[in-house]
């Protein structure tokens, strides 16, 4: 388990000057940790030597003009449990260098996502819609159940995308052009967003 010192350095007050934003097609600023920060911060808390990752899965889901990454990767911390982190990333174009990119882009998303569960040194609290240290996100009233396009009230894969997009201040123009390029496959759009925001 963790010691003492590791526990200390979890618990000290978090660094908002380590917080970065960045714009975010269709809505507000999101707010997040670079990877080189986290690991730097891994390093210095966990030691050199003591934690690690390894990739549990990848998959590149190719479309006509991009190629989405998803993947799991395993942290190890010391005899700690080991957590997963699920991470995603598209290419911006079919190129190799930006497909790289993505699958690079990806495993550090699910290692920054594994680290979340060791505390705010990782960036946890960035999720707290009422956090207030100047970058994070502001509690939104809650919203009532939306209708489908049909105009009946539904849990399918179509209204919890909408749901969501208007919850995260989505421009619904930007979603109907996203739903265009995947096939009207709301699952992978809700997937596209849901790394947008992270």
């Amino acid at each position: 388990m963790l010691d003492r010192e590791m526990i200390a350095k979890l618990d000290a007050p978090f660094d908002e000057g380590r917080v970065k934003t960045k714009k975010v097609p269709g809505r507000s600023d999101a707010s997040y940790l670079e990877s080189y920060d986290v690991i730097n911060k891994a390093n210095e808390v966990f030691g050199y030597g003591g934690w690690g990752i390894t990739i549990k899965s990848v998959e590149g889901i190719p479309n006509e003009k991009r190629i989405q990454v998803r993947d799991i990767v395993t942290l190890h911390v010391g005899d700690c449990p080991p957590v997963d982190g699920f991470g995603g990333n598209t290419s911006m174009n079919l190129k190799p260098d930006s497909i790289e990119t993505a699958y690079k882009g990806a495993v550090s998303d699910a290692e920054k996502r594994a680290l979340r569960h060791f505390g705010k040194q990782f960036g946890n609290d960035l999720y707290d819609k009422e956090r207030d240290g100047g970058n994070g996100p502001k509690r939104q009233p809650e919203k009532k159940a939306v209708k489908a396009r049909g105009g009946r009230l539904s849990s399918d894969a179509t209204t919890v995308l909408w749901s969501y997009a208007r919850e995260k201040e989505f421009d619904e123009e930007y979603v109907r052009g996203l739903l265009d390029e995947n096939d009207g496959d709301p699952t992978k759009v809700l997937m596209i967003l849901s790394e947008q925001t992270h």
